[in-house]
């Protein structure tokens, strides 16, 4: 049985929290370093479930000013806190997990906790990532600036920003 759920970081089981950990760095264009106390900070978790083992996450994240400095820089879009404070990211579903809407059903839970507040998500320029590109513009996001290298420098990052609405 398949479900999705949301919670804060410091409602989270610790190996949940080191699950969601392990899917980040397989899935997302993540430096690993640092990244446990990254997800702790995010402002909300969201978990796919497969019977009882978590095939999907996502987060509402609370980037840092040196994130958001490096971003601004590499696309030439300026990602003030002031507009954009929160970031969604580090959404990945397993490949088996696949094709049964986790992602849909992550991604939507995310925008719909950030209410109405402006945000921002980066996501690789490849294949795979294309129905990402498309669900992110169906929720009002928009891409911005230019493309960037990813950390890996085989392919590049694109960035989408939602405003935020009155």
């Amino acid at each position: 049985m398949d479900r999705v759920f949301f919670q804060a970081p410091n409602a989270t089981n610790p190996a949940d929290l080191e699950a969601f950990e392990e899917l980040v760095v397989v899935g997302a264009e993540v430096n690993p370093a640092g990244l446990a106390a990254r997800i702790k900070k995010a402002e909300l978790l969201g978990f796919a479930y497969r019977d009882d083992k978590i095939v999907g996450v996502g987060a509402i994240k609370n980037p840092t000013t040196s994130h958001r400095k490096t971003l601004t820089k590499e696309s030439g879009f300026d990602l003030a806190a002031e507009k954009y404070p929160l970031e969604i990211g580090w959404l990945f579903v397993k490949e088996e997990a696949r094709g049964a809407q986790l992602g849909r059903q992550l991604l939507d839970g995310l925008v719909a906790a950030a209410g109405k507040r402006g945000m921002y998500g980066t996501s690789r320029v490849d294949v795979a990532h294309g129905k990402v590109h498309a669900s992110l513009e169906k929720r009002g996001f928009v891409r911005v600036g230019r493309p960037f290298p990813s950390l890996d420098r085989k392919t590049e990052i694109l960035l989408f920003a939602r405003e935020p609405t009155a």
